[in-house]
């Protein structure tokens, strides 16, 4: 298990924009991923990390998170995939408001696709 660290500021009890103060926070690993996980962005209200865990045990040798200050790190849901099945989902940036995130997924051929999650948690 690795553990990732963030810089997050904090205000009024959760995540905020920085204010020169703040705390480092083990963010950890999903469930069933050994070997690292990797912040790729935060959003510009400080609320939002994404990023992707690697060393899965399952199907999809990486997969993608979402890091909140009050929720903690998510899996972000993987998308539909008609046959087969996914090799990596990764996160790779995040809106300012944290409710957008932007990513890639490969199957099991190595076809890319990119993928925008919305403030829902859906595709």
């Amino acid at each position: 298990m690795s553990l990732l660290l963030v810089w997050v500021p904090l205000a009024a009890g959760r995540a905020g924009p920085p204010t020169g103060t703040g705390s480092i926070i083990g963010m950890g690993d999903l469930p069933g991923y050994r070997v690292e996980s990797v912040a790729t962005a935060i959003s510009g209200d400080g609320t939002t990390v994404d990023g992707y865990s690697s060393g899965g045990t399952g199907a999809a040798q990486d997969s993608g998170f979402i890091w909140r200050f009050d929720t903690g790190t998510t899996a972000i849901p993987e998308p539909p995939l008609q046959f087969g099945q996914w090799l990596t989902i990764k996160a790779y940036d995040v809106s300012g408001d944290g409710t957008r995130i932007v990513g890639t997924a490969r199957d099991e051929n190595y076809d890319p696709s990119v993928l925008l999650w919305g403030g829902d948690g859906q595709l």
